[in-house]
């Protein structure tokens, strides 16, 4: 009988040992899966929100950046000198320095056609 017991004593104490550690890290496993979907997720909140603001504030950016641009469309297109100019420039019966430009007369019509 004695001999049984020392035969299986070894693999019990292995069995023990075996059972303790399990049980001590799996809680520990288990509080670092958490903690990590945890700090995962909060990372991924602050990003998206950071994200958000900064398409804001671009947005607001190019926003105000249009209307400047439409203002001083606007403001040429309003401008009668602008408009006698460009004719000038544009008129082939004129002896206008820029009038026998083919580039300039090339860029005006394109100017006006748009």
């Amino acid at each position: 009988m004695r001999n049984w017991i020392n035969k299986y004593q070894p693999k019990m104490r292995q069995r023990l040992l075996l059972a303790l550690l399990i049980m001590a890290f799996l809680p520990a496993l288990s509080i670092g899966v958490l903690a990590y979907q945890n700090a995962r997720s909060t990372i991924e909140v602050r990003l998206y929100d950071e994200m958000n603001s900064v398409a804001d504030l671009k947005q607001n950016e190019i926003v105000n950046w249009v209307e400047i641009i439409q203002s001083d469309v606007n403001l040429m297109a309003d401008n009668f000198l602008n408009e006698e100019h460009i004719t000038v420039i544009l008129d082939e019966n004129t002896s206008c320095i820029y009038s026998s430009s083919p580039t300039v007369k090339s860029f005006g019509i394109s100017l006006i056609s748009k």
